[in-house]
């Protein structure tokens, strides 16, 4: 029997698509590991068939998360190798929670593993295509089925809140001066049409809400529901590092960036409060504010301005937001 609170991503890397998908599934690798999920990943050169199926074998996951190159009846790996086809090989998603990021997999390959007795498939019944430039929004509403799993929603609940992603970056675009925008739009809404939910939709990875692993308290939870019916609900991520606010290749002194998801929400309105905590032996190094907060979806990204602490520790960081 599958393994809960296991996850396997497999993320080939040889062509401009692969690359693509490679380093988005690397976030939605990194947000299943920050959240306790026991990750199993193969990337590049280790996406060979022989290496899924031992990890299957061994590791017994309950999620697979595959991005590859495909057809209606075929999923391919690492340099177009063949890792299962529509009567072949599928039976190793038996009882398993899978997303195959692959052209048009839905069609044959998806049906039939779940007639096999995969529990739940997610795949796209059209070729998945994006905006070479553009990959963000696109990318990102896929690994909203993979971040709400590890969240601990069902299936149907991550397939909600990604079409709700796919409509929250599709009114994005819509209000955008870039000329390229009618273009985004139009293969979004041709992917997100695309996207289908085979299986058991109340299936789970976890066996209950994630823990945060840190705190051994909830990462996420509904603190109060309006009389209007938004909610009111907080998220929480930590950052563990040998230091903090020291400049680096992506930011500079006194900075540190961090998401929050809030995962009971659909889309934040505005963030009601900000809280951080330093887990170390040091705690005179005080952190002053959270500016350049930017809100897509049920996410708030902002930057940390604080002040050098080189003895490192864990970060803290909650978010409290109303929204839908």
């Amino acid at each position: 029997m599958p393994r809960m609170g296991v996850g396997l991503f497999v993320r080939p890397d040889y062509d401009g698509p692969t690359e693509t998908g490679h380093y988005y599934l690397g976030l939605a690798k990194d947000y299943a590991a920050e959240r306790g999920i026991s990750v199993i990943d193969l990337p590049s050169d280790l996406a060979a068939k022989a290496n899924i199926f031992s990890a299957l074998e061994t590791e017994d996951p309950v999620f697979c998360y595959f991005n590859g190159h495909g057809s209606e009846d075929r999923y391919y790996a690492q340099y177009l190798e063949l890792v299962m086809e529509t009567c072949l090989d599928d039976e190793v998603l038996i009882g398993r929670v899978v997303i195959i990021l692959s052209c048009s997999c839905g069609v044959g390959l998806g049906p039939d593993a779940v007639m096999k007795g995969a529990t739940t498939v997610f795949a796209y019944t059209i070729d998945f295509t994006w905006m070479t430039d553009y990959p963000e929004g696109y990318f990102e509403s896929v690994n909203a089925i993979s971040n709400a799993l590890v969240d601990g929603r069902t299936t149907q609940e991550a397939m909600d809140l990604s079409l709700a992603s796919w409509n929250d970056w599709i009114d994005y675009w819509a209000d955008s001066e870039d000329p390229m925008a009618p273009t985004i739009i139009g293969w979004m809404i041709h992917d997100r049409d695309g996207q289908v939910l085979l299986g058991n939709p109340n299936a789970m990875i976890v066996d209950s809400v994630t823990l945060d692993s840190q705190e051994g308290t909830k990462s996420h939870d509904q603190v109060a529901t309006l009389q209007d019916g938004r909610i009111i609900a907080m998220g929480k991520n930590y950052l563990e590092q040998n230091g903090f606010f020291d400049a680096s290749g992506d930011h500079s002194a006194g900075c540190e960036a961090i998401n929050v998801r809030v995962p009971d929400l659909r889309m934040i309105e505005y963030v009601l409060n900000i809280q951080f905590l330093y887990k170390t032996d040091v705690c005179t190094h005080p952190i002053y504010e959270a500016v350049n907060k930017k809100i897509i979806g049920n996410v708030v990204g902002m930057t940390l301005l604080g002040a050098s602490n080189s003895a490192g520790g864990t970060l803290h960081v909650e978010v409290i937001a109303i929204g839908v």
